[in-house]
């Protein structure tokens, strides 16, 4: 019988690893943080920082990406997905952790990071966040669907 632990770690060896961690914030309003990137519906997530614990670059990520100060609730999910990275030149393997965080102030102003390419930053109505999935990448609405299970 074949080994998809031992397949995968096949595949995997010609790829850069890359460690990363984001999630779903909610406000006080029961209101779901998203972001607009390059087109399309996308939560905020980046990679993990030397030393650095995936909680707090979850954190720390929707900080940076959207001004919005948040605490980590619960774990949701793990996902996977490849891509090419133009600046090292090399195709990376990127797994990011994915969490449920709360909203510290509901009032602070959205600041979306222009320089990573994030044209908005909005919170969302349950029913928005969940219509919005459906234009977001297949590893992105798993995550939506991580959260209804958590609801």
């Amino acid at each position: 019988m074949p080994d998809p632990r031992a397949a995968f770690e096949r595949f995997a060896q010609d790829f850069a690893t890359v460690e990363a961690a984001g999630g779903v914030v909610v406000n006080g309003r029961g209101e779901r943080l998203m972001i607009r990137r390059n087109g399309r519906w996308d939560l905020p997530k980046g990679h993990v920082e030397p030393g650095e614990c995936i909680e707090a670059c979850a954190a720390r990520e929707i900080l940076e990406e959207t001004g919005v100060v948040s605490e980590v609730v619960a774990p949701l999910c793990a996902t996977w997905h490849a891509y090419f990275f133009p600046p090292t030149a090399r195709w990376e393997l990127k797994r990011t952790h994915w969490f449920a965080l709360r909203a510290c102030d509901d009032a602070a102003p959205l600041r979306p990071q222009a320089e990573e390419g994030i044209e908005r930053a909005v919170w969302c109505a349950p029913a928005v966040f969940a219509a919005n999935l459906r234009e977001a990448f297949p590893t992105v609405r798993r995550v939506g669907e991580a959260l209804e299970c958590k609801d």
